[in-house]
């Protein structure tokens, strides 16, 4: 064997001296891999649908007639504030709210 065949057989032997960068690196990126499927899924099954019925919100959309979208601004919103029944059940939700909560936390807490 020649003095360079042996040279590089024992550099390619000898194991190669990471750096804390290089852990560091590759530890972020296998945490990137394995949290990539929750942020997949949040986004398709969380973050799309209410982006999109916020969109809806501002838009004349009918689901028998998807293809004639138009925009309304906030004329939808008045609509619903001004819905004597909306704002039945938006008092009686607030009311629950506001006797439900304190007690499903401050109950537990208390046992």
């Amino acid at each position: 064997m020649a003095r360079s065949e042996t040279a590089s057989l024992t550099l390619r032997a000898t194991p190669a001296k990471r750096t804390r960068k290089d852990l560091v690196a590759q530890q972020r990126t296998w945490g990137w891999i394995f949290v990539s499927p929750w942020i997949i899924g949040f986004v398709i099954f969380t973050a799309a649908p209410i982006v999109a019925s916020l969109y809806f919100t501002f838009t004349n959309f009918n689901l028998g007639d998807p293809d004639k979208i138009s925009f309304i601004g906030l004329e939808n919103w008045a609509r619903l504030f001004q819905d004597p029944d909306n704002l039945q059940a938006m008092s009686v939700t607030i009311r629950f709210a506001l006797l439900a909560i304190p007690f499903g936390i401050l109950l537990p807490v208390a046992m």
